[in-house]
């Protein structure tokens, strides 16, 4: 699982292509992105196509600790890939 390391209060931008075995672009149904955080509070994120088998989902960093991602579609073929941010505290503004 890659592991990206933000401050707090960062945007984390979660991209995804869905591509045939040649590399075409393809169209996926039942895209979904979710993000549970370092409470293990579970949301889903707002997705947005950007392109042909494009998606984006952008989610705010708002507590420190570890945040596990997943993108997952239902068809062509249902596939699901995890990803896990590192949100570390500022060490230049307070907590409010």
């Amino acid at each position: 699982m890659p592991l990206l390391r933000v401050v707090v209060g960062s945007t984390i931008a979660v991209d995804l292509a869905f591509a045939d075995e040649t590399g075409s672009p393809v169209g996926a149904t039942g895209v979904t992105i979710q993000a549970r955080s370092p409470s293990g509070i579970l949301q889903s994120l707002s997705i947005t196509a950007t392109g042909p088998g494009t998606w984006r989902a952008n989610c705010t960093a708002n507590e420190p600790g570890e945040w596990y991602l997943r993108a997952a579609c239902t068809g062509p073929l249902a596939q699901a890939v995890e990803a896990r941010a590192l949100v570390e505290p500022s060490n230049v503004l307070s907590p409010s």
